[in-house]
């Protein structure tokens, strides 16, 4: 009976070592002959693609010749040396060219096909100027007007920031110790005044945003507001005017909200309603603030409030109620001192993932979407990758192979245990 089943499984062995050898000849015998398939079907293209090149050249020698110059002329500053030139023609013609290959301000194109071409700059803004391009994109290049060029004039225009601090009677004053702060806290400039305006010139970036804070008031004087303002596109003087009252002077706070979106763009569409907080615990609506970006509450006597956003502009996650104390006429936001608020709505869908200060607590996340420029918070979407297996054919026919020499020997196991029953 041993030699009986000893042999069954003998030829059982067999037929699975069998089994396997004919899956590995068929799977190599596939993929010869797909490789022959792709190989011929390579030879068929690199035949036409031969084809098509000589028929290409032969009518590039035919049409050929065009000449195209591009002229750089700047105004007012340097182009920057990193600035692109994008040259788009026939035939998928497509150059990209940077301003430091130029030579004396010009660069050359030659043996172009016929046809039209299309020419495009980027890169070339400058730090603390407003740029103005000017030129024509578009030439042809046809038998009778084999070279053309393209000139582009890039005006260059300092941007000017003109600051005035001023008593409640418009007197110009001396000794004020102010900062101009990007919206993430970090410092662009400091300086004092000496009783007449302060020009600021090629410094700030056209079209950004900024906040004016003052660190010391002239003698005499209550700390100003922050002020919140954006440099001009277009080149002209942006004024600003910062004043406070004298130390002895009765104050009341003034409350300011500006609404920006997760790329700190001014943004409308909003309302701000503000309620006091009395001593039963019940809310008094002090007002209602609407369209934006900026909302003012004047005249708020010491007392605890909360801020809510009423209304959340159309496409935009709104923000949780945030509450603020006013004392001794200052306003106060957890604890400290503040002027002035930035509330940031983001698209939907966007996941708060990340704070500039490292904190990733998101209900701590949520009461900093209301923050001054010392505390930003950065919004991404989140990716959930999943990483998969790769595993090619020839790992697949191991594994099959492999599970059937095992399911093999476990059957043969059972009908031995089975027969010695």
């Amino acid at each position: 009976m041993k030699r009986k089943e000893l042999k069954i499984f003998k030829i059982f062995l067999s037929l699975l070592l069998l089994i396997s050898i004919g899956s590995y000849f068929s799977f190599n015998a596939l993929a010869v002959e797909t490789e022959s398939f792709n190989d011929g079907d390579k030879s068929i293209t690199e035949k036409d693609s031969k084809v098509n090149d000589q028929i290409s050249s032969d009518d590039d020698f035919n049409q050929s010749g065009g000449t195209l110059i591009i002229k750089k002329i700047s105004n007012g500053t340097v182009t920057p040396e990193n600035t692109e030139f994008m040259v788009i023609g026939p035939n998928d013609y497509n150059k990209v060219i940077k301003y430091s290959e130029f030579i004396d301000g010009e660069y050359q194109l030659e043996n172009l096909v016929l046809g039209e071409y299309k020419v495009t700059e980027s890169l070339a803004d400058v730090d603390g100027y407003v740029l103005d391009v000017q030129g024509n994109t578009n030439v042809v290049i046809d038998a009778e007007h084999l070279s053309q060029s393209i000139t582009f004039t890039n005006h260059y225009e300092m941007t000017r920031v003109s600051i005035s601090r001023t008593n409640n009677e418009k007197v110009l004053l001396s000794g004020s110790q102010l900062e101009i702060q990007e919206l993430d806290g970090r410092v662009v400039k400091c300086f004092e005044t000496d009783g007449t305006e302060y020009q600021l010139d090629g410094v700030l970036i056209a079209g950004k945003s900024y906040v004016l804070h003052e660190v010391k008031a002239p003698e005499g004087y209550r700390i100003a507001d922050d002020i919140l303002f954006t440099v001009y596109l277009d080149g002209n003087v942006k004024h600003i005017e910062m004043s406070s009252l004298k130390e002895n002077s009765e104050r009341k706070a003034n409350l300011t909200i500006y609404q920006v979106d997760q790329d700190e763009n001014l943004l409308e569409g909003a309302s701000f309603t503000l309620v006091r907080i009395i001593e039963d615990g019940n809310e008094i609506i002090v007002g209602t603030v609407d369209k934006g970006p900026r909302f003012d509450f004047m005249d708020l006597e010491d007392g605890h409030y909360v801020v809510y956003e009423s209304v959340v502009p159309k496409g935009y996650e709104g923000i949780e109620p945030f509450e603020i104390d006013v004392i001794d006429g200052v306003i106060h936001y957890e604890g400290a001192p503040e002027t002035l608020f930035v509330i940031m709505n983001v698209d939907n869908g966007l996941t708060p993932v990340d704070v500039l200060s490292g904190n990733t607590d998101k209900e701590k996340d949520k009461k900093d979407l209301i923050h001054n420029p010392s505390k930003k918070i950065i919004y991404k979407k989140v990716n959930h990758n999943v990483k998969q297996v790769d595993t090619s054919d020839d790992q697949n026919i191991i594994i099959y192979v492999g599970v059937g020499l095992v399911a093999g020997v476990l059957a043969f196991i059972l009908l031995k245990k089975k027969k010695e029953k």
